[in-house]
């Protein structure tokens, strides 16, 4: 095999190869071995048609299958002979395939850069203790009960803060109707912010069987862009007004959170699950610190398919989220710009993390995997087996296992950084560089895929809250 690599600058690489006729022949001898166990041909007794008669009448199949063969196993070896790992996917192109001839390619990528991760004894953090306020216990017993309160009707009383009011309303300004003016039978929970603050207050003291009337004037940054800052007259009907009765602190309170059957076993309980709340909020501040800290020290150049991709991604949820800014060319340049430095900064955080869990030999279980694959799936509303076999199912894989192992990663730095790991490596940084470059070429696009806006709070290591997530998938939007 012949292999010649070519630098295009920056990161881009074009690696040219020609693979030997023999081994052509040989991928071709194999692909009418398959064709004949598979397919009948009239006037032939099942796989005994002559070579060629296939080589004719399958050209274009047998040309398609010794290129699927010969393509990504020999793309493979060229790497390994001029030691390059792609960073992105390779684009294929002058594919020269004859079953009589070498066969000929030449791919174009962007390769892993290079990079020196910063020392650990250059991070800082400040030691914090998971405590409780005096009256914490009580405030979230109450807020459980509260949160399980039955509703019993007021009768002739007023509606007060924390009662719940049902009513019609129909709303206009000037006279005219407007896009959501009107509702059947609302159930809102006074103070609660369901509605705007205004109205709510106007309900609060109504009774029920009552009518009012009330001008509304929607606030400046109304999410209804049309209504902002505008004047609504409304007519309420009120129909029902309901207060919440909280249960009681008894046994058949207690048994729906455990086996708990007394109040001072429910007590320590609640306790022990917030002290451990606070532990997992302490822990992800400290990896969200780290990942800062870090990411501030960065600064090497990064595959700019990776860049592009990431725009491209935050383009797409600009349509959702703010489509207005699509249509402003100043805003959106100045968006993108931004940006651009939040996705650069992030994919050198990934690299950078790849390297110290490898350093450290930070693995993730495949059963913890499994169980957010699964999870994340019903959150979806779809079927987990059905997800396993799909490419969108591959990809939930990927993101699921670089978010937990970023976690435990910066979980292990947290450690280290606080005293209470040695910073000893399992493995040496050269090693550690060396198992990357090893790894195979078709996993360099998934692992330095390009960064998407994280679920705020994704699982760290082994705690059940969610960390800052794969570097690629920022832990601060800076």
């Amino acid at each position: 095999m012949e292999v010649s690599l070519e630098d295009l600058g920056s990161l881009k690489r074009k690696i040219s190869v020609e693979v030997p006729l023999s081994e052509v022949e040989a991928t071709y001898e194999s692909v009418f071995a398959e064709i004949k166990s598979h397919i009948r041909v009239d006037g032939f007794r099942p796989g005994k048609f002559p070579r060629a008669l296939a080589a004719k009448r399958f050209q274009s199949l047998m040309r398609q299958e010794a290129t699927k063969n010969l393509l990504p196993k020999y793309f493979q070896q060229a790497l390994d002979e001029v030691q390059v790992k792609p960073a992105t996917q390779p684009n294929f192109s002058n594919l020269e395939i004859d079953q009589k001839l070498p066969f000929k390619f030449q791919a174009e990528f962007e390769v892993i850069p290079a990079f020196d991760s910063p020392e650990i004894s250059g991070l800082s953090l400040e030691e914090k203790e998971a405590e409780l306020e005096e009256g914490d216990v009580d405030n979230r017993i109450e807020e459980m009960r509260t949160a399980r309160a039955q509703v019993e009707d007021k009768g002739d009383e007023a509606a007060e803060m924390g009662d719940v009011v049902t009513f019609d309303f129909e709303g206009a300004i000037e006279g005219e109707p407007f896009p959501g003016n009107r509702g059947t039978d609302q159930r809102m929970e006074l103070g609660a912010g369901q509605f705007l603050k205004d109205f709510e207050e106007n309900l609060t003291g109504s009774k029920n069987g009552e009518e009012k009337s009330f001008d509304l004037t929607f606030p400046e940054d109304y999410a209804g862009g049309e209504l902002a800052g505008k004047t609504a007259r409304f007519e309420v009907q009120v129909k029902k007004v309901e207060k919440k009765v909280p249960p009681e602190l008894d046994a058949a309170f207690f048994s729906q959170f455990g086996g708990m059957s007394t109040l001072e076993d429910f007590r320590q309980e609640v306790e022990k699950q917030m002290l451990q709340e606070r532990e997992r909020i302490i822990n992800t501040e400290y990896q969200e610190s780290l990942a800062r800290q870090i990411k501030e020290v960065l600064d090497f150049e990064v595959p700019q398919a990776l860049v592009e991709q990431g725009i491209h991604d935050f383009e797409h949820q600009l349509e959702h989220n703010d489509p207005e800014a699509l249509k402003d060319e100043a805003r959106l340049a100045e968006l993108k710009e931004k940006e651009t430095g939040v996705i650069k900064g992030n994919i050198r955080l990934n690299y950078v993390i790849d390297e110290m869990s490898r350093r450290f030999a930070i693995k993730v279980e495949e059963k913890d995997i499994q169980q957010r694959f699964y999870m994340q799936a019903y959150m979806m509303q779809k079927s987990p087996e059905e997800l396993l076999g799909s490419q969108l199912g591959e990809i939930m894989i990927d993101r699921i296992h670089g978010q937990m192992l970023t976690g435990k990663t910066l979980e292990h730095l947290a450690d280290i950084v606080l005293g209470k790991a040695e910073a000893a490596p399992a493995v040496e940084p050269a090693e550690a560089a060396a198992e990357q470059a090893e790894a195979p070429a078709e996993q360099a696009a998934v692992e330095n895929a390009p960064p998407e806006p994280p679920p705020e709070g994704q699982e760290g290591g082994s705690t059940p809250v969610e960390a800052p997530g794969r570097p690629d998938e920022a832990p601060d939007k800076e």
